[in-house]
Order: structure tokens, then C-alpha cells, then sequence
């Protein structure tokens, strides 16, 4: 499989993946910001319970995760180039290093950071 190819099958797939997290996790996320809108509102109006925001508490922080979730969700649906390039990282051959393409290099280091670079021949 040339790497033109395997790019384009790596890219969908991260982009689903993002598109499930998000399906998964938005009305959760979505419910979390809102509890803590709420008590940032409750805690700059009313000051009944709250002397300052130091104060609010912190239990909404706990459920953190939906947020997060939805977070990568959204990276990798709006792009994830950090991620694709990891996972082809491996099939193109390059520098395990510094990433630094080896194609036509007869050496067994590279030329760019001089690590020794396993390569499959």
C-alpha cells in the first residue's frame, strides 16, 4: 500500500473516530459546562454562599471527562495532523528520532540527527 493511500484510510478513520467521540459525549459535555456556568453565575451574583470564586466548589471539576472527550473529538474531526502523522510515522521509512525521511539513504544512520536507524529492508 503506497503512503498517498494509507494517509487518505488513516484520515477517515481518526475523523470518525472524532465524529463518534463527539456523538457520544456532547450532551454530556455540554450539561458539565452548564453546571458550571451556573455556579461561576450563582457565585458573581449572589453572594450568599460564595465569599469569592476560590470558594466554588469543586465537584463539577470531577467530571471532567465528557469535556476532554469532546475535546480530542473536535481535534481530530477538525484535523488531528499531529495524530495521523504519528500513526504513519512507522510506514513511511523515517527517522524514529527526528522524523527525517529515509528514502534512498544507504546509510544505517541518519543523516539529519545521526541516530542509528533500524530499517527493514
Amino acid at each position: 500500500m503506497d503512503l498517498a493511500r494509507a494517509r487518505i484510510i488513516v484520515t477517515v478513520i481518526v475523523r470518525l473516530g472524532g465524529v463518534c467521540l463527539l456523538l457520544v459525549f456532547a450532551r454530556d459535555a455540554i450539561s458539565q459546562i452548564s453546571v458550571w456556568l451556573q455556579l461561576l453565575w450563582d457565585a458573581q451574583n449572589r453572594d450568599l454562599y460564595f465569599r469569592n470564586l476560590s470558594q466554588i466548589p469543586l465537584f463539577p471539576v470531577l467530571d471532567l471527562m465528557p469535556v476532554v472527550y469532546c475535546a480530542i473529538g473536535l481535534y481530530t474531526l477538525l484535523g488531528g495532523r499531529w495524530l495521523i502523522n504519528r500513526i504513519l510515522r512507522g510506514l513511511d521509512a523515517s527517522c524514529p528520532s527526528c522524523g527525517y525521511s529515509l528514502r534512498g539513504v544507504n546509510s544505517e544512520r541518519c543523516p539529519e540527527c545521526g541516530v542509528a536507524a533500524r530499517r527493514e529492508r
